[in-house]
């Protein structure tokens, strides 16, 4: 089952959207740099746009600095072969060399000889693509990096402190998992997994674990999954561990750097028999909570929005930052329903056990990616923005989120 179609049950199953309305988003005429101490509180500014607006794409940031954006798909829902590099001394964008093949909802890791690894995704007209390739900064090209045919279909991938790749199959009802080897482009079987999930959240532990939860468990892929397992990459075992005190999917997961595991937002549904429809799910999630190095899932306090389909960033200082998402009201089976993305953003700091607002976006969005690059701002791109009353579109437009100010410099993108 791949990404797209999982999102679109997904989508069917919870909310009656709206038809896609497409429109055009302006191109940016300036870029903008980071300033000193001169500048005020944090905010976030419009920079370069993409050359193709994309949404379910992958942003990597190299060891030049520069941010790779790769893949993805467009309003029309055309999966991309596409790639571009951002430039944060400019705030502009480049195309670079294609992929081998197009990918959307795929997975990229930035390899320790600076090369990056794109695995999995979805090809167009449906077709699960579980090809491996390499992109090669230096000449700005991408060379195939190894198949694996009795793989169904790749629904998460995480690198672990090896270097290898673990891998979960989407084969329906199994846990099966796969270990990829960048250094020898080859596959291996690995062991099989405690619980059968469709796309969960991973997160990889100091220790070297890797913590995998939430996920949907039915064929149609909404019910949320239960409990929490790790897996352990120095003896290959899976096990259960402490179940979250909120089941949840559509949230975030991020790994803080005093070995806790800060999750966020989404929601959750579950089955109930004798009731029609039989799926029932939750409002969307305010809740946060820590996953703790004793297995134990403790209170992290409130969002102060509830969101699904955001992202989760953890700056300097160590706080996180979530942006964007959307939310939804109402009821689809009566006719009520509506839905938006999110312009709003939030900062927790362990310090504090808090959530504050921060400054917001300049353009609503989700499904979009956040990077941390090296002068500690983030820079957040495309994704899907909009409203169910006016339709959703695939944007173009990325912006910066800096905690030391940003000045702006008009500069003529004309050719």
């Amino acid at each position: 089952m791949t990404l797209t179609l999982r999102a679109a049950r997904r989508v069917a199953a919870l909310v009656a959207l709206a038809a896609i309305a497409a429109f055009n988003s302006a191109r940016a005429n300036h870029y903008i740099l980071p300033c000193g101490d001169e500048c005020s509180d944090p905010r976030w500014v419009l920079t370069g746009s993409l050359n193709t607006a994309r949404q379910n794409h992958t942003a990597t940031l190299l060891r030049n600095g520069k941010l790779l954006v790769a893949g993805g798909s467009d309003d029309n829902g055309t999966v991309l072969a596409s790639a571009e590099l951002y430039d944060p001394t400019t705030g502009t964008w480049s195309l670079t060399g294609l992929m081998t093949a197009p990918h959307a909802g795929h997975f990229a890791f930035a390899l320790p000889s600076g090369a990056v690894l794109v695995i999995g995704g979805d090809q167009p007209c449906c077709q699960t693509n579980i090809t491996a390739e390499l992109y090669d900064p230096d000449t700005g090209t991408w060379s195939p990096a190894g198949n694996r045919g009795p793989i169904v279909g790749i629904i998460v991938a995480t690198m672990l402190q090896t270097g290898k790749v673990l891998v979960i199959d989407a084969i329906p009802y199994t846990a099966d998992t796969w270990l990829y080897d960048p250094a020898q482009q080859a596959w291996s079987q690995a062991s099989v997994g405690q619980v059968y999930r469709q796309y969960p959240d991973v997160t990889l532990l100091q220790d070297g674990k890797v913590l995998v939860g939430g996920g949907t468990i039915d064929a149609d892929e909404v019910v949320t999954a239960p409990g929490a397992e790790l897996y352990d990459a120095a003896t290959g075992a899976w096990s259960m561990t402490g179940s979250p005190s909120v089941l949840r999917e559509g949230g975030t997961d991020t790994a803080l750097p005093d070995g806790r595991v800060l999750a966020t937002g989404g929601f959750s549904c579950s089955w109930i028999p004798d009731r029609y429809p039989g799926i029932t799910c939750s409002a969307l999630l305010r809740s946060s909570e820590f996953y703790g190095q004793d297995g134990i899932w403790r209170p992290a306090g409130d969002l102060n929005e509830a969101r699904t389909s955001h992202t989760a960033t953890l700056v300097p200082g160590g706080q996180v930052l979530i942006a964007g998402g959307y939310v939804w009201s109402g009821d689809s089976q009566l006719g009520t329903f509506s839905d938006r993305s999110l312009k709003s953003a939030e900062l927790y700091d362990p310090a504090t056990a808090a959530w504050r607002y921060t400054s917001s976006l300049n353009v609503a969005r989700m499904r979009h990616t956040a990077t941390l690059l090296d002068d500690g701002s983030v820079l957040v791109v495309g994704g899907l923005g909009g409203d169910s009353s006016s339709g959703h579109a695939v944007l173009s437009s990325a912006e910066i989120y800096s905690r030391r100010g940003t000045v702006r410099l008009e500069v003529d993108l004309a050719p």
